[in-house]
C-alpha cells in the first residue's frame, strides 16, 4: 500500500508540474523591443559556423544566412576540409564570408579562433544543420537590444531529415526540443529571463564579453574536477562565462523568431543525446559548486532553479517505474512467485 501511494503522489506531482511549466510558456511573452532598431542590430553582427564541412545542405543553410543581411560570416573548418570549403564559399562571391581553418577538429578551438576574429560588437553561434526562419535572426538579436542582456537564445523547432517524415528517432529529437523549449520558457519566466543553457543551435552575443585572454584560457583549458580536461559542452562554456561575468540572459518564446534543426535520423541520436546529458549535469554541478564558493546568491539560485526544473520529471519519473517494480515484486511473493535475483 505503501509504495502504491508512492506511485499515486509521483504520478499526480509530476502532471502538475507539468502544467504549471505549461502554463509558465505560454505565458512568457516575446521581447518588447522597438523594431525600427532591427536593421542597426544587422550591422553590428556576425555570424559565426563550425563545420567539418560534411553537411550535405551546408550551401542552403549558408544562404538562408546570407539573405538574413549579417555585417559578416565566419566560418571555422579543419585543416584537411578547407580546400572542399574554399570552392564552396568562392561560389557565392560574397566579401562577407570568411573561411579559416584549425590543424585538429575541436569545437572549442574552433569556436575561441572564431570569437578572436569577430569585428562586430555582437556575434551569433549558428550550428551548420540549422534552418532559419525570416525573422529569427532579428529574433535572437532583439534581446540584446537591452544593455543588461549579454546573451539570447530562441525558440527551437525540427525537420525531418528527408523533407518528407520523421523516423523514430526524429520524433524522439522532436519531443526532447519542445521539452527543452518549455523548460527555458519556465525559468525564464519565474527568474527574469534566465535560461538553462544558451544553445550551440542558436545564441547571439556581446562580443566584447569574449574577446579577453581570461575567455580563451577558461574556454579552452576547462577542467572537470580540476583534473579533466573538457571537450565538449561548449554552448554550456559559452553560457557559464556570461553569468559568471555578470550579464543577464534571455530566452525568445516567439515561434516567428525559431530556428529549426535536424535531428539525426538513426540510433546514433541516442549516443549525441547522452553526451548531452553529461555535460548538463556536469555544467549545473559546476554552476552551484562556483556560486557556493564565490556566495554569489545569483549563481547559487540559478544553478539550484536549472537544476529543479530540468531533474525533478525525471526523478519523479524514476521514484514512479522503481515504486512500480516493488510493488510487482511483492504481489509476485504474496502469490508464492520467486523472482529470479538477477533482475531485482
Amino acid at each position: 500500500m505503501d509504495f502504491l501511494l508512492i506511485v499515486i503522489f509521483f504520478r499526480y506531482a509530476r502532471l502538475i508540474l507539468g502544467l504549471v511549466e505549461y502554463w509558465c510558456y505560454r505565458k512568457l511573452a516575446p521581447f518588447s523591443h522597438n523594431t525600427s532598431q532591427d536593421d542597426e542590430l544587422l550591422r553590428q553582427v556576425t555570424i559565426v559556423s563550425i563545420t567539418l564541412g560534411t553537411e550535405p545542405r551546408y550551401r542552403e543553410t549558408i544562404s538562408q544566412w546570407l539573405t538574413s543581411n549579417p555585417s559578416a560570416i565566419i566560418i571555422i573548418t579543419i585543416k584537411s576540409k578547407y580546400s572542399d570549403l574554399v570552392k564552396l564559399i568562392e561560389s557565392y562571391d560574397d566579401s562577407r564570408i570568411s573561411l579559416h581553418w584549425v590543424e585538429t577538429p575541436s569545437a572549442r578551438l574552433q569556436y575561441a579562433k572564431a570569437v578572436q576574429l569577430v569585428k562586430t560588437p555582437l556575434f551569433v553561434i549558428a550550428d551548420d544543420r540549422s534552418r532559419w526562419m525570416p525573422g529569427t535572426l532579428n529574433g535572437v538579436l532583439r534581446p540584446l537590444s537591452n544593455t543588461q542582456i549579454g546573451g539570447a537564445t530562441v525558440f527551437h523547432g525540427v525537420a525531418p531529415m528527408n523533407d518528407k517524415y520523421f523516423t523514430p528517432w526524429e520524433l524522439f529529437g522532436l519531443l526532447n526540443i519542445h521539452r527543452r523549449n518549455v523548460q527555458h520558457a519556465t525559468v525564464a519566466f519565474i527568474n527574469g529571463g534566465q535560461v538553462l543553457n544558451l544553445s550551440g543551435r542558436l545564441a547571439a552575443f556581446r562580443t566584447n564579453i569574449f574577446q579577453k585572454q581570461a575567455f580563451y584560457d577558461y574556454f579552452v583549458h576547462e577542467k572537470w574536477l580540476g583534473r579533466f580536461a573538457i571537450r565538449t559542452g561548449d554552448d554550456n562554456a559559452f553560457t557559464t562565462w556570461v553569468v559568471r561575468e555578470g550579464w543577464e540572459t534571455w530566452f525568445e518564446n516567439d515561434p516567428n523568431a525559431a530556428t529549426t534543426v535536424l535531428s539525426l535520423p538513426s540510433s546514433i541520436y541516442l549516443k549525441q543525446l547522452l553526451r548531452w546529458q553529461r555535460d548538463t549535469a556536469r555544467h549545473y554541478l559546476s554552476d552551484l559548486f562556483y556560486g557556493f564558493r564565490s556566495a554569489q546568491k545569483r549563481l547559487i539560485v540559478r544553478a539550484a532553479l536549472n537544476i529543479v526544473v530540468y531533474y525533478t520529471t525525471d526523478v519523479s519519473i524514476l521514484v514512479e517505474l522503481s515504486s512500480l517494480s516493488f510493488l510487482c515484486v511483492n504481489r509476485l511473493s504474496g502469490l508464492g512467485y520467486a523472482v529470479d535475483p538477477r533482475y531485482v
